[in-house]
């Protein structure tokens, strides 16, 4: 009776586990699609931050540009906000291929005023 009991035992066990298999998967996807993206968000700030650094005249001397960083490429256009005398609009476009090769992209907007 005992040999069964393991028997029906295991079979309920791998019924189980093949059932939660996929699930796992989706949760490691998951997983790694949110360290992508936050990966992707840091190297944005990290680029809306060295603008914050940089005077009106020099963003404005140099207003489209792209870089990569950690396989994050970051592509920017600079441009003087339409009706207000010392506001940049700065748009930034991040763009990243996960391990699948599929493409990703997300875009940061800010204002930057100039300074007094």
């Amino acid at each position: 009776m005992t040999l069964v009991e393991i028997m029906v035992a295991l079979v309920i066990l791998a019924i189980a586990l093949a059932w939660l298999a996929p699930l796992i998967v989706i949760a490691m996807r998951g997983t790694r699609r949110g360290a992508d993206i936050t990966e992707a968000t840091t190297a944005g700030q990290d680029k809306l931050e060295e603008f914050r650094n940089k005077s009106y005249t020099y963003l404005l001397a140099n207003p489209t540009g792209q870089d990569t960083l950690s396989g994050v490429v970051r592509s920017w256009n600079i441009t003087e906000e339409p009706g207000h005398d010392g506001l940049l609009r700065i748009a930034l476009d991040l763009s990243w291929k996960d391990e699948e090769g599929d493409g990703h992209q997300i875009q940061f907007v800010t204002l930057q005023a100039r300074a007094k």
